[in-house]
């Protein structure tokens, strides 16, 4: 709370009437800073406080922009006050409601900085955007919502890191493919083989990048987030499952290093990923032996080898599955 206690400061010594605008800037930061206090919260009390404040503040950045007409900036505010209720909620048909507000809400807003011109608080609310879009997949109930929400967030996902390269902060890009992963996690299980192929190449390029904006941003946390992107993506794009377990090492390393509760709480589902991982690496290990020793028979081994092959994407698509638990329809675990 050290952050929210500094940006609290700062807002009250400002003069609301003389400067709304910076005003309002200030009141996000200090909302942003609840946001993530709140996972660093014990108890389930202090977790919905902290979100609560969250909240107000955000409606508070909101009514400060309107005071100085900027539609863009308050509705991005107000969607992000939804997304702190979001979390408070118990029940899956409130949350859908939420998330698809905050989606029209983030929708206007980023439309209205395209129309007038606005590059640079364009990326950051479409980044909003992809996080409330993947969320209301992990929520959808009927397919065809799902499947809309899942290509709209691939599109928008995209488009900040082609697009907006360069004007979107080191953050915002990480942010954005950490969730562009998860979306390409269970892509498979979303659209058809053909268009998940596509998304697979598309996705070859992501790697180095990760790699890159983590060590540039140099934050814990953001060595975290790339670890667990970098993870996913070394075990499936690449099949490499030892370079997989050790960006998840270093993931759940930076994430405890943070003593962050939200890192951890989004990072909650590498522990078990790890040891999926060595039962795979164990398990390929094996078959490959096997493989071997019936090549030197004289064994015809084409059968074998997609015998293999289909038994270990098999595994890796029950390991890639096994972390949207988390983000699932069931109430959301939070601090008791």
């Amino acid at each position: 709370m050290k952050a929210a206690e500094i940006y609290k400061q700062l807002l009250d010594k400002l003069d609301r009437t003389k400067d709304p605008a910076h005003a309002g800037g200030i009141s996000e930061l200090l909302a942003e800073s609840y946001f993530k206090a709140a996972f660093q919260t014990s108890t389930r009390a202090e977790f919905q406080h902290a979100l609560q404040l969250s909240e107000k503040q955000h409606l508070d950045s909101a009514s400060l922009y309107k005071a100085v007409g900027s539609d863009a900036h308050a509705k991005s505010a107000e969607a992000k006050a939804l997304f702190a209720n979001f979390w408070t909620l118990d029940e899956p048909d409130e949350k859908r409601k939420v998330l698809e507000r905050c989606i029209q809400l983030a929708e206007e807003s980023a439309q209205s900085s395209e129309l007038h011109g606005d590059k640079t608080s364009l990326p950051e609310t479409l980044r909003d955007l992809v996080i409330y879009r993947e969320k209301a997949v992990q929520y959808s109930i009927e397919r065809k919502p799902m499947v809309e929400h899942f290509e709209k967030a691939i599109e928008t996902a995209w488009r900040i890191l082609e697009e907006f390269q360069g004007l979107a902060s080191e953050d915002v890009e990480l942010e954005t493919i950490n969730v562009l992963v998860r979306l390409y996690v269970y892509a498979e299980n979303v659209v058809e083989h053909p268009r998940y192929e596509e998304l697979e190449k598309k996705l070859a390029t992501v790697p180095g990048r990760i790699s890159q904006l983590s060590s540039k941003i140099g934050t814990s946390s953001a060595l975290a987030l790339g670890g667990e992107a970098a993870g996913f993506l070394a075990a499936d794009l690449e099949g490499k499952i030892p370079k997989a377990l050790l960006s998840f090492e270093t993931c759940v390393s930076k994430a405890e290093e943070t003593g962050d509760r939200y890192v951890q709480t989004l990072l909650g589902h590498i522990r078990p990923s790890r040891t999926k991982c060595r039962d795979r690496l164990r398990k390929e290990t094996h078959y490959a032996e096997k493989i071997h020793r019936r090549h030197e028979e004289g064994f015809d081994l084409r059968h074998t080898i997609i015998r293999s092959r289909n038994r270990a994407r098999t595994e890796q698509s029950n390991l890639l599955s096994s972390r949207h638990g988390h983000w699932s329809g069931r109430k959301i675990t939070t601090p008791t």
